[in-house]
């Protein structure tokens, strides 16, 4: 009937672009990794913003200097973010666990079941975004420089990715407007921090957001 078709419909969307999935996957592990365990490696230090050999925070895991000079002169105004910045890894791991309940979700066929592994993947996405959120207004709270905060774009990378998670939460829920309205938030981000893989995932979203198959 129409309601197995349109339920077997969402279960394709992660079938046919598991390759992007991977992507999606790979590239939180990368992100953690090059601040976590890969110090030092080649980037763009953030005091004086030359590229070049940087070597990561021990306390936060985070922020990354050229050396001592910069790691010193920065430390005024990097304290206020340090220990929120630490938590980075935690929120990691928190949409981590939301991705993992999607998987579980996609490959459910039971209609009932599905529908409230669906809610359970969304209160999952939103749960990371809430203590992003949380972080970010703490951070702005505290820090004296709103380019500090600006800067954590790995925090607006994990937030781009937990808003399409919310996108694509409430398209299998069947939750049309929502679904356009998180992944345009997701688009925004992607595009502001020029998140190649996040741009992909959006428009495969997009894509099925504008199939004949979907109410408007």
């Amino acid at each position: 009937g129409a309601g197995e078709n349109d339920f077997r419909y969402t279960v394709d969307l992660m079938i046919v672009d598991k390759d992007v999935w991977r992507r999606h996957k790979s590239s939180v592990k990368v992100l953690v990794a090059r601040r976590s365990e890969c110090s030092p490696f080649v980037g763009e230090c953030d005091q004086c913003h030359v590229n070049t050999t940087l070597f990561i925070c021990d306390k936060c895991k985070n922020a990354a200097y050229c050396g001592v000079n910069c790691q010193g002169a920065a430390w005024d105004a990097h304290r206020r973010m340090c220990g929120i910045q630490g938590g980075v890894l935690s929120i990691v791991s928190m949409l981590d666990s939301a991705d993992s309940k999607f998987e579980h979700a996609v490959g459910t066929r039971n209609r009932s079941v599905n529908v409230q592994q669906f809610r359970n993947v969304f209160e999952a996405y939103k749960a990371t975004l809430s203590e992003i959120t949380r972080r970010m207004n703490v951070a702005m709270y505290e820090s004296t420089s709103q380019s500090i905060l600006e800067k954590d774009w790995i925090l607006r990378f994990i937030a781009g990715r937990c808003y399409w998670g919310l996108a694509i939460a409430q398209l299998h829920l069947k939750v049309f407007a929502r679904a356009r309205k998180y992944v345009k938030q997701a688009l925004d981000i992607a595009m502001d921090i020029d998140d190649e893989v996040g741009m992909e995932l959006c428009a495969v979203l997009n894509n099925y957001l504008k199939s004949d198959g979907v109410q408007k």
